[in-house]
């Protein structure tokens, strides 16, 4: 349950792990240390981000789920993902899953223009040079840490998943949590 703030908190607009994803990365876990200073992201919290908000309020919340949920209903895409290796933001120090599937990247655009035109007050923060589909793996990443531990991430850039993408929610983060607020189940094929 959400525990609702007077603070503005963060919202993603994301997709749930594709089928055999959490295993793999449960597995990943088990396997070479990460250096010490990064602050791996767990397994539960996994999901791809298409868009961000910085700043949203229990109204906002409700405003973008309604409104998804609404221009969704039925005409969900069934999207495959693709995860290829590793890649990072500098700011805000993010280590990620590459996202490499041709239909997400074109899902992310689609969703950024239905947001434009459902919240043309209420934009997302999406630059397409600098932020693109991801899946968060730890944040506060320096790329010196690619020397400090490279079995470590040897063994990232040669994590590969590929499958299927159940379902899109809204992400809603206070304190370090994020709670999924469902918008609609991927329609199968």
């Amino acid at each position: 349950m959400i525990r609702f703030s007077e603070k503005p908190q963060h919202a993603f607009l994301g997709l749930s792990p594709a089928k055999g994803l959490l295993k793999k990365i449960q597995n990943f876990y088990a396997g070479p240390k990460p250096p010490v200073n990064l602050k791996m992201q767990p397994w539960y919290k996994m999901h791809l981000t298409l868009l961000f908000w910085p700043k949203v309020t229990p109204e906002d919340l409700f405003r973008l789920k309604q409104g998804f949920s609404q221009a969704l209903r039925n005409n969900v895409p069934s999207v495959s993902s693709s995860i290829q290796g590793f890649h990072f933001f500098l700011r805000p120090q993010v280590l990620y899953l590459r996202e490499t599937s041709q239909e997400i990247i074109e899902l992310q655009n689609s969703m950024a223009e239905m947001a434009a035109h459902l919240f043309p007050d209420f934009l997302p923060q999406k630059n397409s040079d600098t932020f693109t589909p991801h899946w968060t793996i730890a944040r506060k990443f320096h790329t010196a840490m690619l020397g400090e531990k490279p079995e470590f991430f040897r063994e990232l850039d040669q994590f590969k998943n590929e499958g299927k993408v159940p379902g899109l929610s809204l992400y809603y983060s206070y304190g370090g949590r994020y709670e999924p607020q469902s918008i609609s189940r991927v329609v199968s094929e």
